[in-house]
């Protein structure tokens, strides 16, 4: 009889000890599950960005001297979930034959997500490719942007700009346009305004403007024309 006993007491502890095992088991089973899912629908956010990006906390910017087919694997191109969670005005749309490209990541004001983008123009043909500084709330949600360069050209006009932040609050641009002229469709003119030239030169007629763009505490950014120069130079 005492052995019976005994021998159901050892089955009853094996039974508790399989049943403790697999709970245990499903248990992490579960919890490695539920890390997983939370992994996987955690949604991207622009913070996620930032080890992407070529450079960080540059004060000074201009254009590169690659071209949107050699720009490629030189700097990280926004697909097409990045590239929305970027511009969130739907102005902008997706092109992936001419991808947009993160640029530089900026730690300017902690109250802010802040970094640049190269971007080719979607609205004058193609013609210009630009660096634009874009400002974010803390939340990702999208404040205001403005060029810190950009590189023009279509036929005999160009335009090119580049800056610097002068404080933590205002980056300087300056800004050149001009276009070429033909010296002997307008020999009167130039010869008039005391540009000499020779047969073969080449004349540009164009302005250099200055401008200041400041950035508030709210993350809103005003631009003020500081000076504009008109000017014919010959090369």
């Amino acid at each position: 009889m005492k052995q019976i006993f005994y021998t159901l007491m050892a089955l009853m502890v094996l039974i508790s000890c399989n049943n403790s095992s697999n709970k245990e088991a499903e248990t992490v089973q579960t919890e490695f599950q539920t890390e997983e899912e939370n992994v996987r629908e955690k949604p991207l956010t622009l913070q996620d960005l930032k080890k992407d990006f070529k450079f960080f906390n540059l004060t000074m910017f201009e254009m590169d001297t690659f071209n949107w087919e050699t720009r490629r694997g030189k700097y990280k191109e926004l697909d097409s979930i990045t590239f929305y969670m970027v511009w969130q005005n739907g102005k902008r749309k997706f092109q992936y034959y001419a991808p947009d490209y993160l640029f530089s990541w900026q730690d300017r004001d902690t109250n802010f997500i802040e970094f640049t983008i190269f971007a080719p123009d979607q609205e004058d043909g193609g013609w210009c490719n630009y660096i634009i500084y874009c400002i974010f709330d803390k939340n990702g949600k999208f404040i205001d942007k403005f060029d810190v360069s950009l590189s023009c050209g279509d036929g005999g006009q160009i335009i090119e700009a580049s800056g610097k932040f002068i404080n933590k609050k205002t980056y300087e641009l300056l800004c050149v346009e001009y276009n070429l002229l033909f010296p002997s469709d307008n020999e009167e003119l130039y010869n008039e305004k005391g540009v000499l030239y020779d047969e073969g030169e080449e004349l540009y007629e164009g302005d250099s403007t200055l401008y200041h763009y400041i950035i508030n505490d709210k993350g809103k950014v005003t631009q003020k024309e500081i000076f504009k120069k008109h000017f014919i130079e010959k090369y």
